[in-house]
């Protein structure tokens, strides 16, 4: 039928909507995790939020949420070499810098992670994380 396909070409050129991204992130989830709770639900959950390296691009993602989500929070990091310029920035920003990622992943108050490191190193921190049963974004 004509007027069908019609229908299905219209459908499959449309752009799909724009998404949230923290939604996107966090969809995949275990469904009793924190962070599947605070996208799915009415209540109001703020997500205890670790970030794996503070080089120019974390200061930036932590820049755009700290203070200004009421949805996430940065309350740890860890780098790979302990500059001096990352322990003055995260203490500017209220947060801790732990001495290790094992330290971070470990600590239970942490419940995402936001990697924030060269792609190259993702995989192991992605495996790392999922282990300690922590839900990770990156970007």
């Amino acid at each position: 039928d004509g007027a069908a396909e019609k229908r299905r070409i219209l459908h499959c050129s449309r752009r799909p909507p724009r998404r949230d991204p923290l939604k996107c992130a966090l969809a995949a989830r275990p469904r009793d995790s924190k962070a599947h709770r605070a996208v799915t639900s009415q209540e109001t959950i703020m997500i205890n939020a670790g970030i794996i390296g503070l080089g120019r691009w974390g200061q930036n993602l932590v820049n755009s949420i700290q203070g200004k989500s009421d949805k996430i929070r940065v309350v740890a990091g860890a780098t790979r070499t302990r500059a001096p310029e990352a322990v003055d920035y995260a203490k500017k920003q209220g947060f801790p810098l732990v001495d290790s990622v094992a330290r971070l992943l470990a600590d239970p108050k942490i419940d995402a992670v936001i990697l924030a490191t060269p792609h190259s190193q993702r995989v192991e921190l992605i495996s790392a994380a999922a282990k300690a049963g922590k839900s990770e974004g990156g970007e």
